[in-house]
C-alpha cells in the first residue's frame, strides 16, 4: 500500500473519531427530565427543585412535570416532560426554570429543545441562554416562542459562543392574565458544535500535507 493512501486512511480515521467524539453529547443533565421516579399511579407531579437533577426552579412553588402518555400528549424523549406552568399571578415574569452548565470560551455550541402548547394556540413562552463571563458580567439572549400548537411538537434549534466557562440554558413563562396556563417542554439538548464539512475537509488536507511533508524530509 502507497504511503499516500495509509496517510489518506490515517485522516479519514482522525477525523471519523473526532466526530465521534464532538457530537451527540449533551452538556446538560437530566435534559429529557427521565431521572425522575415516576410511581405508575402518577399522571403529572408538582415537585421541588431540590429534588429535580439538573434543573434548578426560578419562581412559582414547583416544577411540574408529567408522566405521558397523559392527555392524549407522548413525550419527545422517554415518557416524562416538563410544563412550564402560566398561572398564579406572577405577571410576565412567571414561573422558570434554568440550568448552569460547563463551557469553554470562545467555543461553539448547538442547543435544541421540543416545545408544544398545553391548551391553547396563542400560548406563548421566553426561552434564554444565558453566557456568563467569568467576571460575572453576561450577555443575555433571549427569544419568544409563539408558534405552537396544542396538536404536536414542534423543534427549536439555535446556536451560540461560550464567552466562559459557565453557561446557562433556562425557560419562563408569560404569564399576561388570560392568556395561557402551560408550555411543555421535552427533550432540552446542548452539544459542542461539530465544524463545517470545508473545515473538515481543509483539516484533512492538512494532515495529508503533514505527512507528505514528513516522507519528503525523510527521502532527502
Amino acid at each position: 500500500m502507497r504511503l499516500t493512501t495509509k496517510l489518506i486512511i490515517a485522516a479519514t480515521l482522525i477525523l471519523q473519531t473526532y466526530l465521534s467524539q464532538a457530537s451527540a453529547i449533551n452538556l446538560l443533565t437530566n435534559g429529557s427530565f427521565e431521572s425522575l421516579d415516576f410511581n405508575s399511579n402518577w399522571t403529572y407531579r408538582t415537585i421541588p427543585d431540590t429534588d429535580v437533577a439538573g434543573w434548578t426552579w426560578d419562581s412559582g412553588s414547583a416544577m411540574e412535570f408529567w408522566n405521558t402518555p397523559f392527555l392524549g400528549v407522548d413525550a419527545v424523549d422517554g415518557s416524562v416532560i416538563a410544563e412550564l406552568n402560566a398561572h398564579g399571578g406572577y405577571g410576565n415574569d412567571g414561573y422558570s426554570f434554568y440550568q448552569e452548565f460547563a463551557t469553554v470560551a470562545g467555543q461553539s455550541y448547538d442547543y435544541s429543545f421540543s416545545y408544544r402548547a398545553r391548551s391553547d394556540n396563542d400560548e406563548q413562552f421566553h426561552f434564554g441562554i444565558t453566557q456568563f463571563l467569568d467576571n460575572n458580567t453576561e450577555i443575555f439572549d433571549s427569544f419568544t416562542y409563539d408558534d405552537h400548537v396544542t396538536g404536536r411538537w414542534s423543534l427549536a434549534q439555535g446556536s451560540f459562543i461560550a464567552l466562559g466557562s459557565t453557561s446557562q440554558i433556562g425557560f419562563w413563562s408569560d404569564d399576561a392574565i388570560g392568556d395561557t396556563v402551560g408550555n411543555l417542554l421535552d427533550d432540552v439538548v446542548v452539544t459542542t458544535s461539530v465544524p463545517e464539512p470545508g473545515s473538515l475537509a481543509l483539516l484533512g488536507l492538512g494532515l495529508l500535507a503533514l505527512g507528505i511533508s514528513r516522507r519528503q524530509m525523510k527521502t532527502q
